[in-house]
């Protein structure tokens, strides 16, 4: 037969060998406390220990639930713990004894009284199940251990619905969009050029020169993001939480007490003692009787010889000659015939004699009657008057005895009255609690049967919010990809791009325009400077040199002011460019989780379902169970239902 798990786990899947065997023995337990009276008969088990006196007790009880005591082969009768020095005192009328042993439980302690005795008591012991190893449990019976496969596999299946919630994946957060680290570069014009000094007594006149056209930097106005609300996801729906606990019966079976029949003691009928003496006889003269005249007759029996009648089988069986078995059995005849007539002869002379000593005698006995007379008269008187007196105190003990009987008789008859009354109105008791508690256990049964259809309604419910739950995660991250996130960021990510062509555009513009006017300048001081020497025949080299130096160095400054510029915005252009990318790789990671948490969320909720089918379908047979046994049948083996 296959071990307690292995039937279990075809019933509710996998699990640990130390959950399997605590809910086993719970199991036990609770089927235990439901049996009626008779099925209990079976979990009792033997304990034995000797009795100790008052106050020394040691003996342990393992459980409460107690059956018979009894000391040696004698039952005992339960008293009270206070009455137990009561019970050891042999000046008590309550003095326990060998032949009327007592016993009391005092706390976990139980004792028998008298001490010394050797003690026997039947209690239900805790269950030790190994479901690994058993396929039968002691003390219970057989046709009852289905149900605790029953319990053990619904705790099972309890505890993989529990489990579900605490497996379940964990809920999606918003992906972390990825941010410009690098601040968008600004351009820093060269110093304002500034015109050399004109050597002492150089009159140039610049009027026609004008000036360099200042750098005036474009502004950069970045384009706002707008907001970007975050995913609005719904909660994930909380499992159910399935209820620990089985049905929970109120009260206890009842169990019918037999009322107790208290007869009284039948009286002790004394011997008929007889005080009168009985006389004595006479001692009679037996001189006074002549018996010198008697003679006793004598008695001569005749003697035959036993007939011979091998002979006549001989001729029956051998000679089968039937004349001469007639000779034979003539012959034999004749012989017996003779020995009839010779014993009458005998018992005729034998008659004669005895009654001539019978005549004789009596005319001796007359002739000493007369001499013997007195005493034979007193002796006479005597033994009268002893039978008058015994015949009295004869009667007078049957009248007692009579009495007594007749008392003990009607009080054992209205003991015997009151006894069947009892019966009767503990029947009565014992129905109206069975009665009672029949009831409780269907409102228990039914309101546990309620329980559980809320539990399959709450289960169904959960199973319909989380295929809803999937339905609007998928919509939302569908709708904050395509409307939310991915419009606005990418409607600001090309405004950004544009703008930021925009404004290297316009730095290019900006240092070009100034440029020629740079250019534009030199060539109008060389015009003003080589007009003024013409004119004056003035050498104006030197002075010429230097302007023609501050002029390439303001030109230089603002070239090396727009290359780092375009370098710093090449770089913040790559930078936005990445962030861009890792923000749809990003994305597209978050569309595959959410694609893998909805086949999980669906998994676990077939998983689920399955859990929640067969959960029912076991607590429905275990109910069922549990009303046969309170209905007074058995449960069904596997394979019956």
């Amino acid at each position: 037969m296959a071990t307690f798990s292995a039937q279990i786990q075809s019933l509710a899947g996998s699990v640990t060998e130390t959950e399997i065997d605590q809910w086993m023995n719970d199991g036990v337990r609770e089927i235990i406390n439901i049996f009626p009276s008779d099925l209990k008969e079976y979990c009792y088990s033997k304990q034995t220990f000797t009795s100790a006196a008052a106050n020394s007790e040691a003996e342990t009880m393992i459980t409460g639930q107690l059956g018979s005591v009894f000391a040696g082969s004698v039952e005992c009768r339960k008293i009270r713990p206070m009455d137990k020095h009561k019970a050891s005192s042999s000046t008590s009328i309550e003095y326990a004894s060998a032949t009327d042993p007592v016993y009391y439980i005092e706390g976990n302690k139980i004792n028998i009284l008298p001490a010394s005795l050797s003690g026997i008591y039947y209690v239900i012991s805790n269950p030790d199940v190994d479901a690994n190893v058993d396929s039968a449990i002691d003390n219970f019976p057989n046709e009852s251990e289905y149900l605790v496969v029953l319990y053990a596999a619904i705790k099972v299946l309890q505890n993989k619905m529990n489990e579900k919630s605490s497996s379940l994946p964990s809920d999606l957060a918003v992906p972390v969009m990825g941010v410009i680290s690098t601040s968008l570069p600004s351009y820093t014009a060269p110093s304002a050029f500034v015109m050399p000094v004109a050597p002492a007594g150089v009159d140039v006149s610049f009027s026609d020169v004008g000036t360099i056209e200042s750098f005036i930097s474009p502004v950069f106005s970045a384009p706002t993001l707008a907001t970007i609300s975050s995913m609005s996801l719904p909660s994930a729906p909380t499992a159910p939480v399935m209820n620990e606990k089985s049905v929970t019966i109120t009260g206890t079976a009842p169990t019918y007490i037999a009322p107790v029949l208290s007869l009284e003691v039948a009286p002790t009928i004394t011997s008929l003692t007889i005080s009168s003496v009985l006389p004595v006889p006479p001692v009679l003269d037996s001189t006074s009787i002549d018996t010198s005249g008697l003679t006793n007759p004598t008695f001569a029996p005749p003697v035959m010889n036993p007939p011979d009648w091998s002979d006549t089988n001989n001729w029956i069986t051998t000679e089968e000659d039937s004349e001469m078995l007639a000779a034979r059995v003539q012959e034999i005849g004749g012989k017996i015939q003779e020995f009839t007539s010779r014993m009458q002869e005998v018992q005729a002379k034998f008659n004669k004699e005895n009654s001539i000593l019978k005549k004789d005698l009596q005319v001796a006995m007359q002739n000493a009657s007369t001499f013997e007379q007195g005493k034979l008269s007193k002796y006479g008187s005597e033994l009268q008057a002893y039978q008058t007196s015994v015949s009295s105190e004869a009667q007078e003990w049957q009248l007692n005895y009579t009495k007594e009987i007749a008392i003990w008789e009607s009080k054992k008859q209205s003991a015997l009255q009151a006894y069947q009354s009892n019966i009767q109105n503990s029947l009565n008791t014992f129905n109206k609690e069975v009665t009672e508690y029949q009831t409780k256990f269907q409102k228990d049964t039914q309101d546990a049967q309620l329980k559980e259809s809320k539990e399959g309604r709450d289960l169904q419910k959960y199973g319909q919010e989380v295929q809803s739950y999937q339905a609007q995660v998928n919509t939302e991250v569908q709708k904050w990809t395509n409307q939310t996130f991915g419009k606005e960021f990418q409607e600001w990510t090309q405004k950004y791009k544009g703008q930021l062509q925009e404004y290297g555009s316009n730095i290019q513009k900006e240092t070009a325009r100034v440029s020629a006017s740079v250019d534009d300048y030199q060539a109008k001081v060389r015009k003003a400077l080589q007009t003024y020497q013409a004119e004056t025949g003035y050498d104006l080299g030197k002075y010429g040199a230097e302007v023609q130096a501050a002029t390439q160095k303001y030109q230089n400054d603002l070239q090396q002011n727009t290359t780092t510029f375009n370098n710093g915005l090449q770089k913040y252009t790559s930078e936005v460019q990445k962030v861009s990318a890792d923000n749809q790789n990003v994305l597209g990671k978050f569309v595959q989780d959410l694609a893998n948490y909805g086949a999980k969320i669906q998994k676990h909720s077939t998983d689920y379902q399955w859990l929640q089918s067969q959960y029912a379908q076991l607590k429905q047979d275990y109910s069922q169970g549990i009303q046969l046994l309170v209905g007074g049948g058995q449960p069904q083996q596997q394979g019956e239902r």
